[in-house]
């Protein structure tokens, strides 16, 4: 799925010349909601990025759980969380 975003992106900067950058900016952006949003994508059952995203989190909402780290030592803040869950989880 990436290699097929990074390749339209390609195809469309190749197409395109930009004057300003903000510009480019501007067109990166539109194509990144065009993209994620209304075009579906076999590799996801034929739902859009965003779709299949919104279902992923209703379905395991368990792996969007913002973990508070100490960046300082790398220590999880997280009590409920034991040492072999955080390695798991981070694949330490």
């Amino acid at each position: 799925m990436v290699e097929r975003f990074n390749r339209r992106i390609n195809e469309l900067l190749q197409q395109t010349r930009f004057n300003r950058r903000v510009d480019l900016q501007a067109t990166l952006l539109n194509y990144l909601k065009l993209y994620n949003h209304h075009i579906p994508q076999r590799a996801l059952g034929s739902k859009t990025p965003a779709l299949a995203l919104k279902e992923w989190q209703q379905n395991r909402p368990e792996l969007f759980v913002k973990r508070v780290m100490n960046k300082r030592d790398s220590k999880i803040e997280d009590p409920e969380l034991s040492d072999r869950e955080a390695a798991k989880l981070f694949n330490i």
